[in-house]
């Protein structure tokens, strides 16, 4: 992975992360890591939200 598409990766996940643990009442947060680029955020009332971000590493 280059140092670009690292930081970005750090920053969508700890945005992420510490919005979920600031504004909602979860009780697990899961994590997973794929690449090729695309943002797709799914927040439907009552949730859960679900943010997944992929990475193009080329």
């Amino acid at each position: 992975m280059s140092q670009p598409v690292e930081t970005a990766a750090y920053f969508v996940v700890s945005e992420a992360v510490t919005n979920a643990a600031k504004h909602s009442f979860a009780t697990a947060i899961e994590v997973r890591v794929t690449l090729d680029g695309v943002l797709y955020v799914d927040s439907p009332l009552g949730g859960p939200t679900i943010v997944a971000a992929e990475l193009t590493c080329a």
